[in-house]
């Protein structure tokens, strides 16, 4: 049961993870830490950013980090995505973790899970069918047709409260 990780644990893995000089830089999450020696190669699963690793990451992240810490990791998994998207209309397999590049096939569909990250950090749904939405988002922000628990939503941030209403 991953709710009766062990609180110390969990910590600790966060103070890790976080770690601007191991893995938390502009391009979250590289799978080499910065300080591995093999990590400036960028060698396919040794430095780069996968989008289907930062889904499993964010998993983890909405158990156990902060609002600020999921918002920011959110924020990067969908920043660079979109800008890949829009210079070059690619979703990546993988991106470098070294300058954000949309890196290997340029278009494999997992890679559109960064944005699946963003949304999910907006509005989601725990497993007993309770709608969650993120408080103190900076922004204006409408997102329409959100499926959720066999509904469509739409969902509008604005002056950092989030409000989800029945599509009709």
């Amino acid at each position: 049961d991953l709710h009766s990780f062990p609180t110390r644990r969990s910590s600790d893995l966060l103070k890790v993870l976080t770690d601007p000089a191991l893995f938390w830089g502009q391009w979250k999450l590289p799978t080499l830490a910065y300080n591995d020696p093999l990590w400036p190669k960028q060698e396919y699963w040794r430095g780069k950013v996968w989008a289907p690793a930062n889904y499993l990451v964010f998993q983890g992240l909405k158990r156990y980090a902060s609002p600020e810490q999921r918002n920011e990791f959110a924020r990067s998994s969908v920043d660079l995505f979109m800008r890949n998207w829009t210079t070059k209309g690619v979703c990546g397999e993988n991106y470098l973790s070294t300058d954000g590049s949309q890196s290997s096939d340029p278009n494999y569909t997992w890679g559109a899970l960064l944005c699946l990250i963003g949304v999910e950090a907006i509005v989601d749904q725990t497993n007993d069918g309770k709608i969650v939405t993120a408080t103190g988002l900076e922004g204006d922000l409408d997102l329409r047709n959100i499926p959720l628990g066999g509904k469509r939503y739409q969902v509008h941030v604005h002056g950092g409260q989030t409000v989800v209403t029945p599509e009709h």
